[in-house]
């Protein structure tokens, strides 16, 4: 049985198609940094996990690595498949995905990790990937000292409850207790501008 997701993720399958419209993707740097870092290109085996609409999996496709989508909500794979028909995608969670161990050579994970249980999900992206395998995180992060990023954030921290945030941080724990990958290795690059109309 796949484990549940986190109940306010569960909301994102009716929203799939505004969530694509709306979230921004990836600049050209930021996928030339992650296709060079985990050496994809033909013949290699990638894995884009909680893969939402494939913002980041249409930018691996160019690569020529197999491509193989892994996402727990139906509507945003319903949404991925329209929009990258001929790319793998499967139904599974970052704790328990259809792969077989020792099935790729790099795990990506965008935008998710803090929805994760980080230790069930070490362990099984760990299963999942080859020896000398890597696992790669990716975060758009709005800049707070913009006024306008700044009101948007205050504006959705009010409600957001117990929905998981990148920006707490808490997502980290689980590197430091983990012998499964070595030390958090982090870069930033410069973010992705995000075009939208006033409503």
């Amino acid at each position: 049985m796949t484990p549940a997701i986190h109940h306010s993720a569960e909301h994102f399958g009716g929203a799939a198609e505004v969530y694509e419209r709306g979230r921004p993707g990836y600049r050209s740097e930021v996928v030339a940094y992650i296709a060079d870092t985990l050496d994809l290109r033909p013949g290699r085996v990638v894995v884009d996990l909680a893969a939402g609409t494939g913002k980041l999996t249409r930018e691996l496709v160019p690569t020529g690595a197999d491509v193989i989508a892994v996402e727990p909500v139906a509507g945003m794979r319903d949404q991925l498949t329209a929009v990258l028909p001929g790319v793998d995608v499967r139904d599974g969670t970052a704790e328990a995905m259809p792969l077989a161990d020792g099935a790729a050579d790099a795990v990506t994970v965008a935008q998710a990790f803090h929805w994760f249980r980080g230790d069930e999900a070490l362990a099984e992206i760990s299963r999942v990937l080859r020896p000398g395998g890597r696992l790669l995180l990716a975060w758009n992060r709005r800049d707070l000292n913009d006024p306008l990023n700044g009101a948007i954030s205050e504006l959705v921290e009010e409600h957001r409850g117990d929905t998981p945030a990148h920006a707490t941080g808490k997502w980290r724990e689980v590197f430091s207790r983990t012998e499964l990958f070595g030390p958090l290795h982090e870069v930033q690059l410069p973010g992705t501008e995000q075009w939208v109309d006033a409503d």
